[in-house]
């Protein structure tokens, strides 16, 4: 998994589980979730950190600053060229240099 979306359990009503006798309560519910939140945020980076050092193709999609793209990778993360010589919609071979704050940076193959 590249991304977890977690949230504590709520009764809804007319739902089977609204009924159930023995429920957690709401401060071990979000004890729980913070946990799960900590796991998919330390799992999400030790995938990300695995790419360092290999090539993904990247959709150039938006200019971030001056000598800096941002992107998608094909396995769906988010990656900061650092160049502005492509156009939004190039496709580029990225080589992976490091990963700070949930973002992955990395210089193009081909420069241009």
């Amino acid at each position: 998994f590249t991304y977890i979306h977690v949230f504590p359990f709520s009764k809804r009503p007319g739902t089977k589980a609204a009924l159930m006798p023995d429920t957690v309560g709401s401060s071990e519910r979000k004890q729980r979730a913070a946990a799960l939140r900590r796991l998919a945020d330390r799992k999400r980076k030790e995938y990300m950190t695995r790419h360092i050092g290999k090539t993904l193709d990247v959709l150039i999609e938006e200019k971030v600053s001056n000598g800096v793209c941002r992107g998608t990778s094909s396995n769906y993360l988010k990656v900061h060229v650092l160049t502005d010589g492509y156009e939004k919609g190039s496709i580029v071979p990225v080589r992976i240099e490091t990963e700070e704050k949930g973002l992955l940076f990395g210089k193009p193959i081909n420069k241009k």
